[in-house]
């Protein structure tokens, strides 16, 4: 695999990591930090601080997938889900709402249980903020309507 591509597969690797941490409320300063820092060598690192990266960044989204339970049948849509997760979250409108219902497709231990998810009814929305700006420990945004 050339630089090129190693540099791409590492940058999608930090939005994947950001995407699960940041939809389950767990997208803390020291995962922000640690992202932010991969993303500003990678642009002039060599092949093997990229392979490094790489390595690291694909346990951590294994790890990560399991510890929130994403939905192996919800991978494909997944895709589709953080692209636009990441691009909304960047619109000037606020933060994204899902619903509940939704986001139980994707996830089956969402925010892992720092809250007591099943006590929610199936049309609360949820905000989404794929940058962590609006981070707290153990706290979520919601609406109910």
């Amino acid at each position: 695999m050339g630089v090129p591509a190693l540099r791409s597969e590492v940058l999608n690797l930090c939005d994947d990591l950001q995407g699960i941490l940041a939809f389950n409320y767990s997208y803390g300063e020291q995962s922000r930090e640690s992202l932010e820092l991969i993303r500003a060598e990678v642009p002039t690192a060599p092949a093997r601080l990229l392979r490094e990266f790489r390595d690291r960044l694909r346990a951590s989204v294994v790890e990560t997938t399991r510890r929130f339970g994403l939905r192996r049948q919800a991978t494909k849509a997944w895709r589709q889900l953080l692209k636009e997760f990441k691009d909304k979250s960047k619109d000037s409108l606020g933060k994204p709402l899902m619903p509940k219902f939704a986001i139980d497709t994707f996830f089956s231990n969402y925010a892992d249980k720092f809250v007591d998810w099943q006590s929610y009814p199936p049309h609360l929305l949820v905000g989404m903020d794929f940058t962590g700006e609006q981070y707290r420990p153990g706290q979520f945004d919601w609406v109910l309507p």
